[in-house]
């Protein structure tokens, strides 16, 4: 069960990562302006990725817990 729970987390970095690159590819193409505007987000997207990967973590040390 853990090793599912970390597998799929692994797999939704990667999905992410990617369309976080795709959208600059984008951004960039359509206006250097919008890629601004995103780069400028970019500290509040990382503080909610923190936040979510702390969380995930509590969480799966209560699996441990409750495994044991």
């Amino acid at each position: 069960m853990i090793y599912r729970g970390i597998g799929e987390k692994i797999g939704d970095l990667y999905g992410i990562g990617s369309q976080v690159l795709v959208g600059y590819a984008i951004a960039f193409t359509i206006s250097w302006e919008c890629t601004l505007i995103l780069l400028g987000a970019m500290p509040v997207v990382l503080v909610a990725s923190g936040i979510s990967i702390k969380a995930g973590f509590a969480g799966v040390k209560e699996e441990l817990i409750a495994y044991q």
